[in-house]
């Protein structure tokens, strides 16, 4: 990229940002292509957008995404969908439209498996949110997602991550390799999570199986599922559940698989590994391992509550951001919007 100076004080801004919106590949969009040598596909660039354009449907996508919850929402961020493919920025309107179908809770099953084939991005610049193993592991399963678009994911992810591989193996410097791999790592641990799932779901209870042990393999190693006991010769004494709902999905997947291959007493050991301390998260893990419990004949496990006594504020005054002085005692029997901010 060429970067032009003006003077010494002004650098053509303008012009850098016209550059990277002219270079900026839209994802899931346009046709795809393999770079010289091989790699994952690469999607062709739009033509390059004036900053006037991108501005006007900054401001159209932004409305759209923050139009009132529900039926209103839905249809201006599926309009914008429909005239604007070539949008930069259209992550954050398919995020928008899938949150806005799952609160709405009355959404085609195949629809939304292609917005989220469309959300997805294998090395996506906006975070793990948005790679395909990571959209497997969420959506499909919960809300019984079509499995043939979850398989066309994993095969996304795994070629994103060869890719990256391959890349990798060119850096020079060994600390970024180094890192590099562990995050290539944890990669392949979700991956082969959400694909041992994948066949489970298809009952391919044995072919799971595998796929789910080589996964608990490589979340041990990672620190994504276990947490290992050694000596100080570095042997493996054994090796603790996290508690994390990576943790408690591998866990509740074996037990499932376990079961149904008639191996009772290794079912039993691997749904007792299953803790279940995010139930918002993956809310389909608590209803999951109490019906493998029942079928096993085993007692529920009961969720442990402890909460503190109630306990009275201590009267305290302060000035307020325009310099009023206030108390606690002035909010009392009112609705309060409380925000805590934490440092660490």
């Amino acid at each position: 990229m060429r970067i032009i100076l003006l003077s010494r004080r002004c650098l053509a801004l303008p012009t850098l940002t016209l550059l990277f919106l002219a270079s900026f590949v839209p994802p899931g969009l346009a046709s795809e292509g393999r770079p010289p040598g091989g790699g994952s596909p690469r999607r062709q660039a739009p033509p390059p957008m004036s900053m006037e354009r991108w501005r006007e449907l900054k401001q159209e996508a932004e409305d759209a995404t923050e139009a009132p919850r529900g039926d209103e929402r839905i249809a201006r961020c599926e309009a914008f969908l429909s005239r604007h493919p070539d949008y930069p920025e259209l992550q954050f309107v398919l995020t928008s439209l899938v949150d806005a179908y799952l609160d709405k809770g009355d959404f085609d099953p195949a629809h939304m498996a292609s917005l989220l084939e469309r959300q997805s991005v294998a090395g996506s610049p906006y975070g793990p949110g948005e790679l395909p193993e990571f959209l497997v592991g969420r959506y499909y399963f919960k809300y019984k997602l079509p499995l043939s678009s979850a398989e066309r994911l994993l095969k996304k992810a795994w070629e994103g991550i060869a890719a990256d591989r391959r890349a990798l193996a060119k850096d020079t410097d060994p600390e970024r390799r180094k890192e590099g791999l562990l995050r290539l790592e944890k990669r392949e641990f979700m991956t082969d999570l959400a694909e041992g799932r994948v066949r489970l779901a298809r009952g391919n209870t044995s072919s799971a199986l595998g796929i789910l042990l080589q996964a608990e393999s490589l979340g041990n190693r990672t620190g994504q599922t276990g947490i290992q006991l050694r000596e100080a010769d570095g042997k493996l004494v054994r090796t603790l559940p996290r508690g994390s709902g990576q943790s408690d999905l591998l866990n509740l997947s074996m037990a499932t698989a376990y079961a149904r291959l008639g191996r009772r007493q290794e079912a039993e050991v691997r749904i007792g590994r299953v803790e279940d301390l995010i139930p918002g998260y993956y809310e389909e893990v608590g209803p999951a391992r109490d019906a493998l419990l029942a079928d096993l004949g085993l007692p529920l496990v009961e969720r442990q509550e402890i909460r503190a006594d109630p306990k009275p504020a201590p009267e305290f005054k302060f000035k307020d951001l325009q310099g009023k002085e206030v108390a606690l005692s002035d909010f009392r029997d009112q609705v309060v919007l409380a925000m805590f901010w934490a440092t660490w």
